[in-house]
């Protein structure tokens, strides 16, 4: 469906399968990926898009910024008197605010598995990934979803223990293949497709990754 993007800079998080790391890894990080907005300069660029009424807010981790992007929502509220409706991407280790939650129609959260690890790196150990009070609140929210990427048979295994855990309700549970070419996708989808189908849990593909590679701008 049409949606505005609104991506944010900055992680506290670095997996190794990141499509975005433009958005925070610094050796690779250009003066063009980093660039300041007023509230009303980037309110006059949403407004200039067509269905400027329906936010993903991703990133990076938005919640990071949640306190900044609560105030331009409202101030959107101000100018366009409309209310809009809001996605938050999050990897799920920030708990939103009360007045995050109160403007937030629907949570994506994307819990990090041991595959996200950067190759040769320990950063995203699972005292930084997992963090119990932040998904026992999205767990219990009835908006929220819980999307888990998935390459290889293990990670089928540790998102179940997971769901189990935070007694998540399945059918907000996502699965989707890992991949940055269409062919890495297509190639995982089918066993994820099937185990979803018999475990009752909702499959997602990488469409923009399918269609377009990792072109940027899509």
């Amino acid at each position: 469906m049409p949606v505005v993007f609104l991506r944010t800079f900055g992680c506290n998080l670095q997996c190794g399968f990141c499509d975005t790391p433009y958005t925070w890894e610094p050796r690779v990080v250009q003066d063009s990926d980093r660039k300041m907005y007023t509230a009303k300069e980037a309110v006059e660029e949403i407004t200039s898009l067509p269905n400027h009424s329906h936010w993903v807010i991703t990133g990076g981790e938005p919640m990071l910024q949640q306190l900044t992007l609560v105030a331009l929502i409202r101030y959107y509220q101000e100018v366009t008197e409309v209310v809009p409706f809001i996605e938050w991407e999050t990897n799920g280790t920030i708990l939103p605010s009360e007045d995050t939650d109160s403007v937030t129609d629907k949570y994506n959260v994307s819990v990090k598995l041991k595959n996200s690890m950067c190759s040769g790196k320990s950063y995203n150990t699972p005292e930084r990934r997992i963090i119990p009070p932040v998904i026992e609140f999205f767990a219990k929210n009835p908006k929220a979803d819980f999307k888990f990427v998935i390459a290889k048979e293990a990670d089928l295994q540790e998102a179940e223990s997971l769901i189990r855990r935070f007694e998540i309700n399945r059918t907000h549970v996502v699965f989707m293949p890992e991949g940055k070419t269409a062919e890495e996708i297509k190639i995982k989808s089918a066993k994820i497709f099937n185990y979803c189908v018999a475990k009752g849990y909702r499959f997602s593909t990488r469409l923009h990754v399918a269609i377009f590679g990792m072109k940027r701008g899509i």
